[in-house]
């Protein structure tokens, strides 16, 4: 067998979609170490990016352009580095992203206004940084819920679709 033609290889360069490979959803640079590479990722959690990408990432850069993922599946250890507590990033339900083209806020503002065929559960705005995070509850929690939230510095604070547009005014 040539180099590059194992599974493994062929899988660290799977394409989710037109726009997005799967070592795209694996990126973490605080804390490269603690990645688990892509083909080495669970097949579950593989699923789940997919679902991500699939229902969220693609539809949202088919409206807006370049989306670009800073963080997606993390390892157990890398969650904790960060800080975080949620299981949804280990799970591969999970992306923090920014638009280089479009305001975090617009590309919000279009989310909560149903202008794209993008699905979510969650979706929190952090204005300071210009970046968003987006979840998706495992399939068996059925049809995503569509909560919206935003973070100024001291933690999530949900907002429903009417308000996004008073609050970030």
């Amino acid at each position: 067998m040539g180099v590059g033609t194992g599974a493994a290889d062929r899988r660290a360069a799977m394409r989710i979609s037109p726009n997005f490979a799967g070592t795209e959803l694996t990126v973490s640079s605080h804390h490269p170490a603690l990645i688990v590479p892509f083909e080495d990722l669970p097949a579950l959690v593989v699923v789940n990016l997919t679902r991500l990408v699939c229902m969220f990432l693609q539809p949202l850069r088919d409206v807006v352009g370049p989306v670009v993922p800073t963080s997606g599946h993390r390892s157990l250890e890398l969650n904790a580095a960060v800080g975080a507590t949620g299981e949804r990033h280990p799970l591969g339900l999970a992306a923090d992203f920014y638009t280089p083209r479009r305001a975090a806020i617009e590309v919000f503002m279009l989310l909560a206004g149903g202008q794209t065929h993008a699905t979510f559960d969650r979706l929190c705005l952090y204005p300071r940084q210009n970046r968003m995070h987006v979840d998706l509850g495992p399939v068996e929690d059925g049809r995503p819920r569509r909560l919206f939230y935003i973070d100024r510095g001291s933690g999530w604070k949900p907002i429903d679709e009417h308000e996004a547009a008073v609050l970030l005014a």
